[in-house]
């Protein structure tokens, strides 16, 4: 069965190996070499990346995907340029479609709201491909660049998120580097009467007025490695201004979260948390209440619950 996890930095010579397969193609790319890690790993978003590992032999892998920003202005915080890259012996057996999916979903998890691609015209799966996933094609850019001693033409695909940009606040993913978000948790958090956002693994946003604007609420994800299994991940920092609640900030906060950890773990991911106020509320997500001594050894020997958290907060699990 064919699954998507992270691409992580181990990851790089499959992945080298398909980006070179691709370009090999010459309707893939106009890169002509394939880069290496370090420009690699500085041109893509970090929480933007997955691969398709082979069933037969997870070492290997089949494709990945992986997105990088258009631009450093704030307004264009929501826009990412995807690349699909599928290994030549898998292609047309679903992998590329598989990887599109994932990225979709975990774009719309981290707030991105407009996905966008160049495509050689003559690419008639990749155009199709798009096109069945709800990507539409703006227009084709004519002779934009030489690959192969010619002229070629850009068709740009882009879809447009339609749960992104409702009348609700905007869920996002905030990255570091964007210390105001941060300074709003941690405001967030001490009126909630929370413990401290500490280092959390990924910290999510909801923001009442688009990029920058004022933040009506928060969740985080903390991940713990597992010896040579999957991570578990402790759900935490999950608060919503007075004003907003009651109004689906929270659920979709959780829901980004959630997604976040199945997608980057490659399944269903072990997650648990802890909570004064919310028991029942998580049900919805799947959650159980357990007692606190089952929760994952990973989990127990966290700072949170080794000391951030009152010995009166109820466990919840989702396995």
């Amino acid at each position: 069965m064919l699954t998507v996890r992270e691409l992580l930095a181990q990851d790089w010579p499959e992945v080298k190996r398909i980006f070179a397969e691709g370009i090999a193609t010459g309707h893939a790319t106009f890169e002509t070499a394939v880069p290496d890690w370090a420009a690699f790993d500085r041109s893509r978003l970090p929480h933007l990346r997955l691969v398709a590992p082979d069933p037969q032999d997870p070492g290997r892998l089949l494709g990945w995907t992986a997105a990088s920003p258009v631009s450093a202005r704030p307004v264009y915080a929501g826009v990412a340029e995807h690349a699909v890259y599928v290994s030549a012996h898998a292609r047309g057996g679903g992998v590329g479609r598989l990887l599109l999916e994932a990225m979709i979903q975990l774009s719309e998890a981290g707030g991105v709201w407009s996905l966008r691609s160049g495509v050689f015209t003559e690419n008639l799966a990749s155009r199709g491909l798009h096109r069945q996933l709800g990507f539409r094609e703006v227009g084709i850019l004519e002779r934009v660049g030489r690959g192969g001693g010619r002229w070629r033409d850009v068709v740009l695909v882009e879809r447009r998120s339609p749960s992104i940009g409702d009348d609700s606040p905007l869920v996002r993913l905030t990255l570091p580097g964007r210390p105001a978000d941060l300074d709003a948790v941690r405001h967030l958090l001490a009126d909630s009467g929370l413990p401290p956002l500490g280092e959390a693994w990924r910290t999510w946003v909801a923001d009442a007025a688009g990029t920058g604007g004022e933040v009506v609420g928060c969740a985080a994800l903390e991940r713990y490695p597992r010896g040579s299994g999957s991570p578990v991940y402790l759900l935490r920092s999950v608060a919503v201004a007075a004003g907003r609640r009651g109004t689906g900030v929270g659920r979709r906060l959780v829901e980004a979260a959630l997604t976040t950890a199945d997608l980057h773990d490659g399944h269903r991911a072990t997650v648990g948390l802890l909570t004064e106020t919310a028991d029942g509320w998580f049900d919805r997500f799947g959650f159980a209440a357990v007692p606190r001594d089952q929760l994952p050894a990973e989990l127990a020997a966290s700072p949170e619950l080794r000391g951030a958290c009152p010995d009166t907060a109820r466990a919840y699990l989702r396995r």
